[in-house]
């Protein structure tokens, strides 16, 4: 198994709906590996959300965190 930690752009990407980032992801967690969001990369995307008061994309964020 790898580890992924993944970075503030990548989460916003994947928030994004980007396809060939999304792609990756699922691809590694269909392969066993792990991904990870560091709590700082966490902070990050949380405060922008907030910021801009980006329900539907909160959402995506907390799914994509389960």
């Amino acid at each position: 198994m790898t580890k992924y930690a993944l970075d503030t752009n990548i989460v916003s990407y994947i928030i994004r709906g980007d396809a060939e980032v999304v792609a990756r992801f699922d691809a590694e967690s269909d392969n066993g590996n792990l991904c990870l969001i560091p709590s700082v990369v966490y902070y990050e995307v949380k405060r922008g959300l907030l910021k801009t008061n980006a329900v539907r994309k909160l959402a995506i964020l907390d799914n994509l965190l389960r």
